[in-house]
């Protein structure tokens, strides 16, 4: 990764980061490390293959992925008990956020995705992005691999 030197008293989390116009990688691993520094104190993070159950509605952000060289994002509400499975990368085994792909994928693929872009040629469907500290906030764990 980057060799920049964390400055002193660094704070920002990558929601922090999102507010900016323009931000650095060095910036980026610097908001991670932060914010896993804060979830370390009191959160279990994911493993891959881990299925949590939503406690409550919840607006979550979805990655539309494509045929070509591109992707979309939005966000929608995914429901009250819906069961997600998640992924995650060997080379990060304490992520700040995750890949998730929900267990009754055609279902929450209606409630989250517009259907002109479900429909539009190239559309190869969706996942969802859910920060760990949701996962732990939101979601209760029902099933490790």
């Amino acid at each position: 990764m980057g060799g920049g030197t964390v400055p002193f008293g660094w704070t920002k989390t990558t929601h922090d980061l999102s507010l900016d116009r323009s931000w650095s990688a060095d910036e980026l691993r610097w908001a991670h490390d932060y914010e896993r520094s804060l979830l370390r104190e009191w959160a279990r993070f994911p493993k891959a293959g881990d299925v949590y159950l939503a406690l409550r509605d919840i607006r979550v952000k979805y990655i539309t992925h494509w045929r070509q060289p591109y992707s979309g994002s939005g966000t929608g509400i995914l429901r009250k008990g819906s069961r997600v499975r998640v992924d995650v990368f060997e080379f990060n085994t304490e992520p700040v956020s995750v890949n998730a792909e929900p267990l009754d994928r055609t279902l929450v693929e209606r409630q989250l995705v517009d259907p002109r872009e479900r429909a539009a040629r190239g559309y190869n469907g969706f996942s969802l992005s859910i920060r760990t500290e949701e996962l732990n906030r939101v979601f209760v764990l029902v099933a490790e691999p």
